[in-house]
């Protein structure tokens, strides 16, 4: 029956001819304004006036801005916008809370979602169709309509926190979008009835009986079907579809008025991209780069934000003159109007290619880097046979006084046809750092210590059956595959994965204990496991139990930041030595996801601490401990295992 249902909603809407009008490419009229947007979205979701960062991206058909706060990057929220002003995703970044209580009712969360999506589409048919639990939230489902039928696939989903009746999410779907966009006109006429459509379904999609592992043990027959059971609704023929879509602008209106709700950071931003040049003078910029692209296959246009800085980038796509298929990609600074990515999908694969001309090739890009002179060519250490017959490569990579930057390169790819690729990963804002110590004689003295230089027995694998095909003798520093690094500062050696707990010193026969040392938990420093632990060693195990996999020193006040729910941290403290009923406050928390004004402590009695109760019901433990002493490092650690592990 629930099959029947499904089809049977399917046909309701191919019983009708939709004709979709999308508007034409309108991106000379590419605005870089938010004001409006800004108006908009505090009036729908109430955006607060205190975020101190605001962030906007551009595209030929959708505005999207960002709001959180510099100091705590965890509080944050965003809206994407059509060029109609209609909302298409939203997201708010809530406490995180592994369990609630529900509070609000199904019939307030409908309310509440009803009256958000009458303000986020005033203009369009959109209906209720759904609620559901999904989590900690409500799910509501909302439907699009023309002329009283459904659209197909054109639905926005509102999330809702049962606890709090907090939105903290707006999704629509990519059919959404589209509609949203576009004119739609609904004939009926000659339409066919329903119970013909589902008899033609039935007869036209015939389904397949599968057996599909669903991680039971056992698998499990299923009906399928490899198509979307479509038909068309006056003659039942089988109608393919493919969800694809091209994205285009509408002008967008300022005023004065809605100016003036804006905050200073939103001004701010505004103005900044105000003051960018325009998109055409970057396409004209990029086509005088690139003169194999031609103009009128533009096919999109974006203004993004470049990645960790405050610049932005004009991305353009082209599909290819000739063949539909390829497509070209071009991206430049808005600001100096400096190519940093093209990318042509035809590599010239069926052509050889010498490189005869790579250098000219290059040539004609590197005119326009005023910066290209503090690079030099990366070459490989060892001289070998290039493979690759159809293009060839070369590398740059940026250096700064004596220091190569590793992250801060420029790459050419270059066929029989020309230019296939280019990246500029150029660090365009000021590069502060610390100047070298040590010399790399100590380096590598550093390394032999850890590592040593030993004899070994190198193999030689065959390429093309990988297999081994001879062997030789080495010496070498084998640094159990890890990239080594030794730091210039004070020879430290460091490599990915770096640890920053370790197991202390001293005999221990506790098995619980050593699976709590084997899983990465232990002391920052040379201490023993008799030795007294102190909050610094508390707060580094509790970050690791939190999912930090490597911790430097500067990132300190952050990670106080960060665990200041726990109400035991200070810059002060952290040389202090810590009692069993701190371990035991901080453990329970951190298991039962809870802050201390979750704990009830009225219920307990007045010779009891909570913590320490709550601790040995947790664990089944320690229920003869004195958890006022000062704990040691053994302590800590078998404390650790009897509440993490099962």
């Amino acid at each position: 029956m629930k099959l029947l249902s499904i089809l049977l909603s399917l046909m309701m809407f191919f019983t009708m001819t939709i004709n979709t009008y999308a508007k034409e490419p309108e991106t000379a009229n590419l605005k870089n304004d938010i004001t409006e947007y800004v108006t908009r979205a505090r009036d729908i979701f109430g955006i607060s006036m205190d975020y101190d960062k605001v962030d906007s991206n551009f595209d030929d058909n959708t505005v999207s801005i960002y709001w959180q706060n510099k100091d705590y990057y965890g509080r944050n929220e965003s809206v994407m916008f059509d060029k109609k002003l209609n909302v298409l995703s939203y997201y708010k970044d809530l406490e995180y809370k592994k369990f609630v209580r529900t509070i609000v009712s199904r019939e307030d969360a409908k309310k509440t979602a009803d009256e958000l999506v009458k303000k986020m589409y005033p203009n369009n048919d959109v209906r209720f169709e759904s609620i559901e639990n999904r989590g900690t939230d409500y799910l509501l489902i909302y439907r699009l309509y023309f002329d009283n039928v459904r659209a197909f696939r054109a639905t926005a989903s509102v999330s809702m926190n049962r606890e709090t009746g907090e939105v903290n999410n707006v999704n629509t779907t990519n059919e959404m979008q589209l509609f949203l966009r576009s004119k739609v006109k609904v004939d009926a006429d000659d339409v066919k009835g329903e119970g013909e459509a589902f008899e033609a379904m039935k007869k036209e999609f015939p389904p397949r009986l599968d057996l599909l592992d669903m991680n039971s043990g056992k698998m499990i027959p299923y009906y399928t079907w490899n198509d979307a059971l479509i038909l068309d609704a006056k003659s039942f023929e089988k109608v393919y579809y493919e969800s694809h879509f091209d994205f285009y602008a509408n002008d967008e209106a300022k005023t004065e008025e809605a100016r003036s709700q804006m905050s200073d950071v939103e001004i701010a931003e505004n103005e900044k991209i105000q003051n960018l040049k325009s998109k055409e003078e970057a396409l004209a910029k990029a086509l005088e780069i690139f003169s194999n692209v031609k103009k009128p296959y533009l096919k999109n246009t974006s203004l993004t934000k470049q990645y960790n800085s405050e610049k932005y980038n004009y991305n353009f796509s082209f599909n290819d003159e000739k063949a539909k298929n390829y497509y070209t990609i071009i991206t430049i600074t808005a600001d100096e109007l400096i190519p940093t990515h093209y990318y042509f999908s035809d590599d010239n694969r069926d052509e050889k290619y010498d490189g005869h001309d790579m250098d000219d090739q290059i040539a004609k890009v590197t005119k326009y880097l005023p910066f290209f002179d503090e690079y030099e060519e990366v070459k490989p250490r060892f001289e070998q046979h290039d493979k690759n017959e159809y293009n060839k490569s070369k590398s740059f990579m940026r250096k700064f006084g004596e220091y190569y930057i590793p992250s801060d390169t420029i790459s050419f790819v270059v066929g029989s046809k020309g230019l296939i690729g280019f990246d500029a990963n150029r660090i365009f804002d000021d590069i502060e750092y610390e100047k070298k110590e040590i010399l790399p004689n100590e380096a590598y003295s550093n390394l032999n210590k850890k590592f040593g230089t030993r004899l070994y027995v190198l193999p030689i694998i065959d390429q093309d059956l990988n297999t081994l095909k001879e062997t030789r003798l080495v010496y070498a520093v084998d640094a159990m595959n890890y990239n080594i690094k030794v730091r210039a500062t004070d020879g430290k050696i460091g490599y990915n994965e770096t640890k920053y707990l370790f197991e202390p010193s001293g005999d221990n026969d506790d098995a619980w204990v050593k699976d709590t040392v084997i899983s990465g938990f232990g002391v920052i420093d040379s201490k023993s496991y008799e030795d007294l632990t102190t909050n610094r060693d508390l707060m580094y195990n509790l970050a690791f139990l939190e999912g930090y996999n490597s911790l430097e020193e500067e990132r300190l006040e952050f990670l106080l930041k960060d665990i200041e729910k726990y109400d035991v941290f200070t810059k002060d403290n952290l040389d202090d030595n810590v009692t069993l009923e701190t371990i035991a406050k901080v453990l329970v928390l951190n298991k039962l996801n809870l802050v201390p004004k979750d704990i009830k402590t009225n219920v307990f009695r007045d010779e009891m601490n909570p913590y320490s109760a709550l601790f040995i019901m947790l664990s089944g433990d320690f229920k003869n401990e004195d958890f006022t002493r000062d704990a040691t490092v053994y302590d800590m650690l078998k404390m650790i295992s009897s509440i993490i592990f099962d």
